[in-house]
């Protein structure tokens, strides 16, 4: 008998544990329960708003929800009930859902479609009294507004020439997104502190001089070609990684500028960033460089050997100590005044027309190679020997070899008569021979 119950007591036992097992075996997850998502825009700009009701999970999991609008996932594992974005262009259609999730695989998609304003909002009435008075505002009143078809007209904006005698210069160019098929941008001079030119994705030319920006984002202007931000002194680091096209870029005088990748731009031509607080610049990766100017800066050495289409190179005013020129056969100007230069050789560039070398310790200098040189200024250094009898020394147009007091005797190819251009170049003292040591 007590066998028998304790067979018993076993098999209830195993019946309530396989009980349990097939139990958990058959718990179905269930989705979030429906809700509704309320779409609105902003009577004037880009400004969408949606809202929706909390999702009860029927399981009682946390709800968090995921925004996708035009098949871009822009906001997840959202735990407020509301999100605003801007949309992509003024008069369009934003359409997405809502999507609840409960973290095991759970979702809820409620959709929305939502059509962005048509009126583009312009804060600054001054901004806006300059799109009066070019005509582009053709409502012609200062009401903060404006159709979004008139600035889709415009490939040319050029504020920064226009407006020279304007008092009150405008801080803030809200508005400018709308201008979609802009190409040539220039706000020079304006008192901005922000410039938005994601959605200019157009934009080949932009000019922003002498403003007071503090960054700048171009990574949306895959097409820009031209770039010239002188003088914008706030600005630190530019990024023009995504700017592949780009040819010229000029940032010069831009004081605080400590920062600057150029080896993703492989078409640039033409780069200045004189006047800079830069230490390095990398420039091996841009072979089509014909001008380069990293003058007035901290950089102390320089990789010109891949620069073999170099012709115009200005340097000044920096640390150099020594140039390694030997690849640059097609330099015809070179500016390496004010530096720590100790020797310079140039008999490679035989196509050098401009030589400014002033002001370094360099004590010899051979340009017997350097048959067009027309300008020579090597005036304030430590040289004992000066050749230029290269066949063209009756040629030279402008020259200045003074303050070199260890300088007696310059060799030049004909000393009847010499050259009064080479004559009134020098100190009391040095003559001029033909026979060269």
């Amino acid at each position: 008998m007590k066998t028998y119950i304790k067979q018993l007591a076993f098999l209830v036992l195993l019946t309530l544990f396989f009980s349990c097992g097939n139990d958990d075996d058959a718990f179905i997850n269930k989705n979030p329960e429906e809700f509704n998502v309320t779409a609105t825009a902003d009577i004037k700009g880009l400004g969408i708003h949606i809202a929706w009701d909390i999702s009860k999970d029927p399981n009682g999991d946390f709800v968090t929800y995921d925004i996708i609008v035009n098949s871009i996932r822009v906001a997840e594992n959202l735990t407020t009930l509301s999100h605003s974005f801007l949309a992509s262009a003024y008069n369009t259609i934003a359409s997405g859902r809502v999507v609840a999730k409960d973290g095991k695989g759970g979702e809820r998609n409620v959709p929305f479609t939502i059509v962005s304003s048509s009126l583009v909002h312009i804060p600054d009435p001054n901004f806006e009294a300059f799109l009066v008075a070019t005509n582009i505002d053709q409502d012609g009143q200062i009401n903060g507004q404006m159709n979004y078809q008139f600035p889709l007209e415009i490939t040319i904006l050029d504020i920064g020439t226009t407006l020279l005698n304007v008092n009150d210069l405008f801080t803030d160019l809200t508005g400018i997104e709308a201008f979609a098929n802009l190409t040539y941008f220039n706000c020079s001079h304006l008192p901005i502190t922000k410039l938005d030119l994601g959605r200019n994705t157009k934009l080949e030319s932009l000019v922003c001089s002498n403003t007071n920006l503090t960054s700048l984002d171009l990574r949306s202007n895959g097409n820009l070609k031209f770039f010239t931000g002188i003088a914008n002194n706030k600005l630190t680091a530019i990024d023009f990684s995504k700017n592949l096209g780009l040819t010229e870029i000029n940032l010069e005088g831009n004081g605080l500028l400590a920062a600057l990748d150029v080896t993703e731009n492989k078409a640039l031509t033409q780069l200045n960033c004189g006047g800079t607080i830069l230490t390095e610049l990398n420039i091996t990766q841009n072979i089509a460089l014909t001008e380069l100017n990293c003058g007035g800066t901290r950089i102390t050495t320089i990789d010109l050997t891949k620069n073999t289409k170099l012709e115009t190179l200005y340097c000044y005013e920096s640390t150099f100590t020594s140039l390694d020129l030997s690849n640059n056969l097609l330099l015809e100007t070179l500016v390496c005044a004010v530096n720590n230069i100790t020797s310079l050789d140039v008999t490679a560039n035989v196509n050098l027309k401009s030589l400014v070398c002033g002001q370094n310790n360099i004590s010899v200098q051979d340009l017997t190679q350097n048959s067009v040189l027309e300008k020579l200024f090597c005036n304030s250094n430590e040289l004992t020997s000066l050749n230029i009898k290269n066949g063209n020394s009756q040629n030279i147009i402008d020259f200045s070899a003074k303050n070199n007091t260890s300088l007696t005797s310059i060799c030049i190819d004909v000393l009847v008569p010499v050259n009064p251009i080479l004559a009134s170049g020098v100190d009391t003292g040095v003559s001029f021979s033909t026979i060269c040591n």
